[in-house]
């Protein structure tokens, strides 16, 4: 592989060959490099499964040597996901296949717009209808929303549904993180209603547990949506008239309660260090306690030794 142009995408480093194809290289482990293929389908740079480590630098010089590069702007989103299923058979493309779609050889129509932000994974179809309808999509629910938005669904476990949002772009729909749970739903009769729904068929494909991510903001986008979902989980979860102390309505729960989640992780990092330096101090205490025992009963072994002999001389 001859570098033609190399680029910084994050924490990525996107390396373009003479022939055009696109490569992606990444920290690893213990001053390793990991490596593989990316490929372009339509505004989106698709992130490919690692072909190969080897040795390469510690991760804050491998970070240096990625701030002087070239912004990746070839693109409008990445996506770390590369599981893209047909939506009719549910076969995962190859790798051949993504390379020739990236190319512009499937003939591929373009039937959504592009989502609006990657932290809000919604997107539009064309032509939504006033009321809530719902597809199905292999063992998804796929529902649309009157606004526009589209959700999925999911059996798990015995009696759990769980859920979240989906973006659509390049005639993919890409099935989101998971975002909220429903109880109480037994799983033949989730299946005997999915096999009453009609087929989703708005996309050509499908890829699951995908986030679209803004190539400028990088990862920001995705620590942001996970900070701004777990305050929205904690606003449900907090009772709605907690009062205080004082007898007023207390305010800004959802930021104290975000500032308290962040405490107690750097505290539960705290903890972690004290226990390992107790844990520590325990073993060297334990250590040198059994020496000086150990020493001062062979002292007295010693002691007796000396003694014996003068005492057996007087009885005799």
């Amino acid at each position: 592989m001859i570098p033609k142009s190399i680029y910084r995408l994050s924490e990525y480093k996107i390396i373009e060959d003479e022939n055009g194809a696109l490569w992606w290289e990444a920290h690893t482990g213990l001053g390793e490099l990991k490596r593989g293929k990316c490929f372009t389908i339509g505004d989106i740079l698709f992130i490919g499964a690692k072909k190969m480590e080897e040795p390469g630098f510690l991760k804050n010089e491998f970070l240096e040597k990625l701030k002087p590069l070239q912004e990746w702007g070839k693109t409008k989103y990445y996506c770390l996901s590369h599981d893209i299923r047909t939506c009719k058979s549910g076969r995962k493309l190859i790798e051949e296949e993504m390379q020739s779609w990236g190319a512009g050889r499937f003939g591929i129509k373009q039937k959504m717009k592009s989502p609006r932000s990657p932290d809000k994974t919604e997107c539009q179809l064309e032509g939504s209808e006033l009321t809530e309808v719902s597809y199905r999509l292999w063992n998804y629910e796929i529902v649309k929303k009157p606004n526009g938005q589209i959700w999925w669904k999911v059996h798990s476990g015995y009696n759990t549904l769980k859920g979240g949002k989906c973006t659509v772009a390049e005639d993919i729909l890409f099935i989101g993180m998971e975002e909220n749970e429903e109880s109480g739903n037994l799983k033949t009769e989730f299946l005997n209603y999915l096999n009453h729904l009609p087929k989703w068929s708005a996309t050509k494909y499908y890829c699951t547990n995908c986030v679209l991510y803004d190539c400028r903001a990088g990862r920001l986008s995705a620590l942001k949506e996970k900070r701004d979902r777990l305050v929205e989980d904690l606003k449900r979860e907090r009772p709605k008239n907690r009062i205080s102390a004082t007898g007023g309505q207390k305010k800004g729960g959802g930021k104290s309660d975000l500032i308290r989640w962040i405490d107690s992780i750097h505290w539960q990092g705290i903890k972690k260090w004290i226990a390992y330096i107790v844990v520590f101090f325990l073993t060297i205490t334990t250590l040198i306690f059994a020496i000086l025992i150990g020493f001062l009963n062979n002292k007295k072994d010693h002691h007796q030794k000396r003694n014996h002999p003068s005492s057996h001389h007087r009885e005799h």
